[in-house]
């Protein structure tokens, strides 16, 4: 191996705007505030639960509990909303609790 070679690293990055109609803009706020809305809730739900008698709901059961949701007549406009990124939002909601639980037991 020859000495005085050295690697350089370029790093690159791009940057995009995304660009939508009134009507895109509108819907796109819809669906995120149907995340917030099930996170919100979600999160609710699982105080009240680990309050309650210490059960710590996972994923799967925030998703039953989701799709028990839309079917609700206050909140049967979820049904609107995709489902991935309703779901992404409980896996969020899931990673910041086990992110918490981690840092309470240390």
């Amino acid at each position: 191996m020859s000495e005085g070679i050295a690697t350089v690293t370029r790093l690159q990055g791009y940057i995009f705007e995304l660009r939508v109609d009134e009507e895109l803009a509108h819907e796109m706020r819809r669906f995120a505030g149907s995340c917030r809305f099930v996170f919100n809730r979600a999160l609710a739900l699982q105080e009240e639960l680990y309050g309650l008698c210490g059960f710590r709901p996972g994923y799967a059961d925030l998703c039953k509990e989701m799709a028990r949701w839309k079917k609700e007549p206050e909140t049967f406009w979820l049904e609107d909303a995709p489902s991935q990124a309703l779901q992404q939002s409980l896996k969020n909601l899931k990673e910041a609790w086990d992110r918490h639980f981690d840092r309470s037991r240390s």
